[in-house]
């Protein structure tokens, strides 16, 4: 079984590794609704990450398996159907936040994908 340790790699000087919690189509869980959490400092809204000029077009995500953790960890018994998915990103591509990164997944290669029931 794997586990998220595993999903970790090593940013370069030309590319960050973002993981990301998508469904099958894709999409991530706040887009699906699965649950919603007002801003906070754990989960801040996109424009107090200082990421809001960057929300268009682009996708969420996390720069670490402990941030992922951090984000999602009371809510992974509801996204047991979700995916954890680790991008390999060109840094100009990326826009890092305090708790989170947005990244045009259009530009990203996916490296791994693991079902959530497989991860924990």
């Amino acid at each position: 079984m794997p586990n998220l340790s595993e999903m970790r790699r090593r940013h370069t000087k030309t590319h960050l590794y973002v993981l990301r919690v998508e469904l099958n189509d894709g999409n991530g869980p706040f887009v699906h609704a699965l649950f919603s959490l007002p801003g906070s400092k754990k989960h801040p809204m996109p424009r107090h990450d200082g990421l809001e000029q960057w929300i268009q077009g682009r996708r969420f995500g996390c720069r670490n398996p402990r941030q992922l953790q951090r984000w999602f960890g009371q809510f992974w018994p509801r996204l047991r159907n979700a995916h954890v998915c680790l991008y390999k990103v060109p840094r100009e591509k990326v826009c890092v936040g305090k708790t989170q990164v947005l990244f045009d997944r259009e530009a990203a290669e996916l490296v791994k994908k693991a079902a959530v029931s497989e991860l924990f």
